[in-house]
């Protein structure tokens, strides 16, 4: 970055270029032109260039108003400050008044490009996206009355929108990006990219219906037509192809869902087999053991007392294998299971 302290001092001659384009005269310092300029080093270096022996360069294809652009932005960029887009989109304070538009800064871009001015070409980039993508459209509200003015106040506001929903906002939209897109060279890779995402971005700032609808208005150039509706056509198959995919996942799902209700339904009825099985089980047995106590208890009347000592001395030794009780409670058991 340049000295600012320095920066107004009286050059001499010899650190002073002059650029003519047209009718006009730019004198510039030396040391900022060639600072971040392949271009302007080696024109200005070279002693064999009738250019550097001169300190004097013209250009025939170049506008006065763009070549001044230029140099602006330079002196911004050597003295730290940001580049200063609105100057170039509008006229003055006057934002509803387009002096150059999108598309001069894409041609500042392409001067950028043509000088090897690699820092103000990047920002330069990064200035036009940013302002097609977060740019506000400036719309201009009624006239207000003398009686209801404050002194100094404008008999009309200027409004800025960043997604106008008035016909006359998505035409001012339309015609900058038709415009910038235009201006563009498709045959270098970085502005053609710039042209696919310009394209891109009209159409999330316009709605189809409302693009298709101005379509009249814009074609005069075919190729921004063309490109914005393939970009739409493009968009609806993907969408059409997103449907398709949802809709397979989503059968699959049912599938699925379907198939866990009728392994969960086949799971039910098994536990509900089990339960009566298992209350069946428990029943029989009560009945089995209800039995076994009132024959237990029928016999234990019937013995005296040295026969209840014999029958305890069998019963505490060995099972009885003659119980007839014992014997179907335990053959019924096994011919349940």
């Amino acid at each position: 970055m340049a000295d600012p302290a320095w920066l107004f001092l009286m050059p001499n001659p010899e650190e002073l270029v002059t650029l003519k384009c047209g009718d006009k005269s730019f004198s510039f310092r030396k040391s900022i032109l060639v600072k971040d300029s392949d271009y302007f080093t080696v024109c200005l270096a070279n002693t064999a260039f009738i250019e550097a022996s001169t300190s004097t360069i013209e250009f025939e294809d170049i506008e006065p108003e763009l070549l001044g652009f230029y140099l602006h932005m330079v002196y911004s960029k050597a003295t730290g400050r940001q580049i200063d887009a609105m100057s170039v989109l509008f006229r003055g304070d006057n934002f509803i008044a387009i002096r150059g538009g999108l598309a001069t800064m894409v041609k500042l871009y392409q001067m950028a490009d043509r000088f090897s001015n690699k820092p103000l070409l990047a920002d330069l980039g990064s200035t036009i996206m940013h302002f097609a993508e977060h740019g506000t459209c400036p719309t201009q509200s009624p006239p207000v009355e003398p009686s209801q003015l404050s002194p100094g106040q404008s008999h009309t506001n200027t409004e800025h929108t960043n997604n106008p929903e008035t016909l006359a906002g998505i035409i001012w939209w339309s015609k900058t990006y038709k415009e910038a897109y235009v201006a563009l060279n498709k045959n270098k890779s970085d502005q053609n990219d710039m042209r696919t995402r310009l394209v891109e971005m009209f159409c999330r700032k316009v709605p189809p219906e409302k693009a298709i609808a101005i379509s009249s208005l814009l074609s005069e150039d075919q190729d921004f037509i063309e490109a914005v509706f393939d970009h739409l056509a493009h968009e609806a198959s993907n969408h059409k192809a997103q449907v398709t995919t949802l809709t397979q996942e989503v059968n699959t799902l049912q599938d699925l869902n379907k198939t866990s209700s009728s392994q969960i339904a086949d799971l039910r009825c098994v536990v509900r087999r089990m339960e009566a099985e298992a209350n069946h089980l428990r029943n029989h047995i009560s009945v089995l053991l209800h039995d076994q106590d009132e024959e237990s208890y029928d016999y234990d009347s019937a013995m005296s007392g040295d026969e209840k000592d014999i029958v305890r001395f069998g019963s505490d030794s060995d099972i009885d294998d003659d119980d007839e009780g014992g014997d179907s409670s335990m053959e019924d058991y096994n011919l349940y299971f």
